[in-house]
């Protein structure tokens, strides 16, 4: 990565029209990567290494018509231009094409795979960048997949995510001073000072999501000492997978480690999800709870009032896939509007029925009767619409706990059925690939499927029992991603086997060896 991104600085910097999407950029680098594996530089042949990379690399480039970002400032960019921030916002950081040796190791493939290469380490890249001087500690932070439970959290309500085993991970080490500075792999290095009044850089710059964290450390905890810090990720931006909440879970904790502070899960979830609103996002506490305090092996039954997580097992024949629809869902712009358009009318109609709360809403009351009091008190299609997902969404998710705990596959899929045609019907937050994608699933032998995350692109969780896994697999790619030049088996068709939260890796690490 390092000798790729060198070429690139080698290269001139044009922006052109015809712009690509992150996913063919992606694409493109991938093939960058594979055309650079067979040269292991050392010594007197490095820079003949370097020569031959930049020879390689500038077709490549040209191809792509994209900017390489290299580590100068961001320039301001005019309200409307979303696809040009998008490439300086959360895809900037995640080295895509990348996977984890543990993720290829769960993964149930029907036939032999070529290997991918390794998620470059942290620790390397924080050297190459910032000098090798001082001792550096690493955290891990994981995305997630909700199983069930969309557009809910944020009005309070229960859902059940599991954590994957695809991650953001920050390598560090702390400074004397109040400088952040960090590196993320090939789009180079972001530094500010970390103040009481921070303030949001250019919209769409990745340095939003550093400033988040320090904002969300430093309302509780004050400013401490900065860091300097290299990070890298094998996790798809803008698939509904919540790489920006990872990304901010990832540098709080390197932030509250480098200053010798040890925060419990209730005091990190009193910061992080207004840490997550100062880059704009109105959301809720799923994505911070999911990665910080998942279990391998569980799903987890997140509550918010009062905050609980409650490890629910995952039955061992019970298999999950995460399917990319190959449209990009940024939560900028104008998808952010809408985004945030669905919590204010869920919230606008819990208070023209008179509810304090959602809970207080459903609670002694069945669907049927909820839909009687939304028709005769609710005129705003909009408003109405949204209430009936939220409180339906909300039955369901309980529904899906007991029949997990049951084992019961049937239900637990039909209930995944029910929450995408709510989804689609009702909030209208599907699009036409993902609801391709989620019957493709469903053709190809899917006990359930849906769409996961904010939803107007992204990815569908995929549900089968474990046997059936590989021809549900094989199934999706005959079905809908043949004849996508973009598709890339090891990143858009993800086996997503439940594992752990941050907070359980990190005990692990520093747990002490066994007698």
């Amino acid at each position: 990565m390092v000798l790729l991104e060198r070429a690139a600085h080698r290269i001139p910097h044009h922006i052109v029209a015809g712009e690509r999407s992150p996913i063919e950029l992606h694409q493109c680098v991938a093939k960058m990567g594979a055309s650079l594996r067979r040269f292991r530089p050392n010594g007197g042949d490095r820079l003949h290494a370097e020569a031959e990379a930049q020879r390689q690399t500038r077709p490549l480039l040209a191809m792509t018509q994209v900017v390489i970002h290299t580590d100068r400032p961001a320039n301001p960019i005019a309200e409307g231009q979303h696809e040009q921030q998008d490439r300086q916002g959360i895809g900037a950081f995640a080295c895509v094409h990348s996977a984890d040796r543990e993720s290829r190791d769960t993964n149930v493939d029907s036939e032999p795979r070529p290997p991918m290469a390794e998620l470059p380490d942290p620790r390397a890249l924080l050297a190459e960048t910032f000098g090798s001087g001082g001792e550096s500690a690493l955290v891990s932070a994981p995305g997630r997949v909700n199983l069930i439970g969309e557009h809910i959290d944020y009005h309070g309500l229960p859902v059940l995510p599991i954590a994957i085993r695809r991650s953001v991970r920050v390598a560090f080490r702390g400074r004397p001073d109040r400088r952040i500075r960090a590196v993320s792999a090939g789009y180079g290095v972001r530094d500010f000072a970390w103040t009481a009044d921070l303030a949001p850089t250019v919209a769409g710059d990745w340095e939003n999501y550093l400033r988040a964290a320090a904002c969300a450390v430093g309302r509780k905890w004050g400013a401490g000492r900065g860091v300097d810090a290299a990070i890298v990720s094998d996790l798809p931006p803008a698939a509904g997978l919540s790489s920006s909440s990872a990304l901010i879970v990832a540098f709080t904790l390197s932030l509250l480690r480098a200053n010798d502070a040890a925060p419990t899960f209730e005091e990190l979830m009193e910061v992080l999800p207004e840490g997550e609103q100062f880059v704009g996002t109105r959301g809720g506490g799923m994505d911070h709870a999911a990665s910080l305090a998942s279990r391998a092996g569980c799903a987890s039954l997140i509550e918010f009032d009062p905050l609980a997580v409650r490890p629910v097992p995952v039955p061992p024949d019970w298999a999950f896939l995460v399917a990319h629809s190959l449209t990009v869902a940024e939560k900028s712009g104008a998808l952010r509007q809408r985004y945030n358009a669905c919590r204010a009318a869920g919230t606008t109609a819990l208070a023209r029925l008179g509810f304090a709360s959602y809970r207080l809403a459903i609670q002694g009351r069945s669907l049927a009767q909820l839909e009687e009091l939304a028709a005769r008190n609710l005129n705003d299609d909009a408003e109405r619409a949204s209430f009936l997902h939220v409180a339906s969404e909300a039955m369901r998710v309980h529904a899906a706990v007991a029949a997990m705990e049951r084992h019961d596959a049937a239900a637990f899929g039909s209930l995944l059925g029910a929450s995408h045609a709510s989804l689609r019907d009702r909030l209208h937050v599907s699009c036409a690939a993902l609801d391709r994608l989620v019957q493709a699933a469903v053709d190809s032998g899917a006990l359930g499927a849906r769409l996961t995350g904010a939803g107007f692109g992204g990815c569908a969780v995929v549900f089968c029992r474990q046997p059936d896994l590989p021809a549900v697999r094989n199934g999706l790619i005959r079905r809908y991603y043949a004849g996508l030049p973009q598709f890339d088996e090891r990143m858009h068709l993800i086996h997503a086997d439940p594992g752990p939260g941050a907070l359980q890796s990190i005990k692990e690490i520093h747990a002490p060896p066994p007698d």
